[in-house]
């Protein structure tokens, strides 16, 4: 798709010879949009800049490693203070780590400042509405996300998270759906589905998506997850054959 094409031009840049720094921003922050983080921390690491350093941390919080991100965020804002991107970025992070206290603070601190893409505070807003208040209190925020930015699929996954972590598979797996077909490569989409699945009654989706995440990244977790999709999926043709 048009990623793909970015990708490329970047790429092409860079064997052309264009400014280093400039192609490595843009390259990290298209790799960042599809969801190949590893790739993304790669290419944005040796570029010493606020912009890189804020990107970086995103590419951390996406691969789980919210320690990591929270370092990143926060020493791009002691650089500079008012750096959108690393005041929403560091919000994110608090409301996942549960101190949604200082999440609140550091978005009431980030606001009026400029974002080039206008859905993120409202993103944030939304999974901290979601936090303290359930999906119902979230989803007009997550609908105004969508329509700032419907390209943003931080949105679908976050509310599809949401929504799957109070009991509602039937209504996340959409979300996830959307997620994953904007972002393939964001493994923790396909261990959501398998869950989805699972609570769904699909066996054989389930095991398909915990095979893929495991073949990805190989964890204890997951092929636990792995071992019990097959086992459910057995029993489930068993049922059928009788």
């Amino acid at each position: 798709g048009d990623l793909e094409a970015a990708l490329a031009a970047w790429q092409a840049l860079g064997g052309a010879g264009a400014p280093e720094r400039a192609v490595a921003l843009g390259l990290g922050r298209t790799l960042l949009s599809l969801g190949r983080f590893e790739e993304a921390l790669a290419a944005l690491d040796p570029v010493l800049t606020p912009d890189a350093a804020a990107l970086a941390g995103a590419a951390a919080y996406y691969l789980g490693r919210l320690g990591e991100a929270e370092t990143r965020f926060r020493a791009v804002l002691v650089a500079r203070p008012d750096h959108a991107s690393a005041s929403f970025g560091l919000a994110v992070v608090l409301v996942e780590k549960g101190d949604l206290a200082q999440a609140k603070a550091t978005l009431d601190r980030a606001e009026g400042l400029h974002l080039a893409d206008p859905s993120w505070p409202l993103a944030v807003e939304a999974v901290l509405a979601e936090r303290e208040g359930g999906a119902a209190a979230a989803g007009p925020l997550y609908d105004a996300a969508r329509a700032a930015n419907p390209t943003n699929w931080f949105v679908d996954w976050a509310q599809g998270r949401g929504l799957l972590e109070t009991g509602e598979p039937s209504e996340a797996q959409p979300y996830l759906l959307s997620a994953l077909s904007a972002a393939f490569e964001f493994t923790d989409t396909v261990d959501r589905l398998g869950l989805t699945a699972l609570q769904l009654g699909d066996a054989e989706a389930s095991r398909r998506y915990f095979e893929e995440s495991a073949s990805r990244e190989p964890t204890p977790v997951r092929m636990v997850y792995v071992a019990a999709a097959r086992l459910f999926t057995r029993q489930s043709r068993m049922q059928v054959q009788r």
